[in-house]
C-alpha cells in the first residue's frame, strides 16, 4: 500500500510540475490551441484520483463482500 500510495503522489506532484510550467512558460507545446503539456499533466492527476477512488471500492466492496448475512 504504501508503494501505492508513493507512486499516486508523485504521479500527482509530476502533474502538477507540468501544469504549473506550461503555465509559467506559456504555453509550452501548443497542437491546434490545446496546450499539450496541461494535458498530459490534468490526465496524470485524474489517473491518479481514479486509481484512489478504485482502491477504496474495491476494500469497500471485499468489506461488504466478507461480512455475515443479516439475521432473520
Amino acid at each position: 500500500m504504501r508503494n501505492l500510495q508513493a507512486a499516486g503522489g508523485g504521479l500527482f506532484v509530476i502533474g502538477i510540475i507540468l501544469i504549473s510550467a506550461d503555465v509559467v512558460l506559456s504555453r509550452l507545446i501548443n497542437i491546434k490551441g490545446v496546450p499539450v503539456v496541461s494535458v498530459i499533466g490534468g490526465a496524470l492527476m485524474l489517473l491518479v484520483f481514479t486509481s484512489i477512488l478504485n482502491w477504496i471500492f474495491k476494500v469497500a466492496w471485499a468489506e461488504r463482500s466478507n461480512s455475515d448475512p443479516p439475521q432473520k
